[in-house]
C-alpha cells in the first residue's frame, strides 16, 4: 500500500482583479508536484498580470514542491511586469520556506487580501 494513498491534492484557478490565483489544498510533494507543474506552465500563457500562489490550505510541502514553485518563477517573471506572490499563513509548510530563505526571492504574504493589496499598491507590480 502506498503511504500517499490518503494524501489529498487539489488545485483550483480563479481570477481576482489583475491576478490569477492558483489555490493548492493538501500535500505538495513528489507525487503531486507534476500536477502543479502543469497548472503553472499553463499560467505562463495567460494574460493576467500577476500570479498568486495560495498555499494557505497546504498541509505538507517538501523540497520537490518548493523546486516546482521556484522553477516556474523564471517563465512567469520573464514576462515584463508580471509578479509571483505566495500566500502562506504561519502554518507548518511555512517553516521550509523560512529555512530556505525564499522570502528573499519570492514575496510571501499571510493572506489573499494582503497579496492583492500588495499587488495593487506597489508601483513596481501594479
Amino acid at each position: 500500500m502506498d503511504p500517499h494513498d490518503d494524501d489529498v491534492f487539489t488545485v483550483s484557478v480563479s481570477h481576482l482583479a489583475n491576478a490569477d490565483v492558483i489555490s493548492i489544498d493538501g500535500v505538495l510533494d513528489q507525487f503531486s508536484a507534476p500536477q502543479l507543474q502543469e497548472v503553472l506552465l499553463a499560467a505562463t500563457s495567460v494574460q493576467a498580470r500577476h500570479l498568486v500562489l495560495d498555499l494557505s490550505s497546504l498541509s505538507f510541502l517538501d523540497s520537490i514542491g518548493v523546486n516546482t514553485m521556484i522553477a516556474n518563477r523564471g517563465p512567469w517573471g520573464a514576462r515584463q511586469g508580471r509578479t509571483l506572490v505566495v500566500v502562506l499563513p504561519g502554518t507548518s509548510p511555512h517553516r521550509i520556506l523560512d529555512i530556505l530563505a525564499l522570502n528573499e526571492v519570492i514575496e510571501i504574504l499571510p493572506s489573499i487580501e494582503a497579496a492583492m493589496e500588495s499587488l495593487s499598491s506597489d508601483p513596481d507590480v501594479a
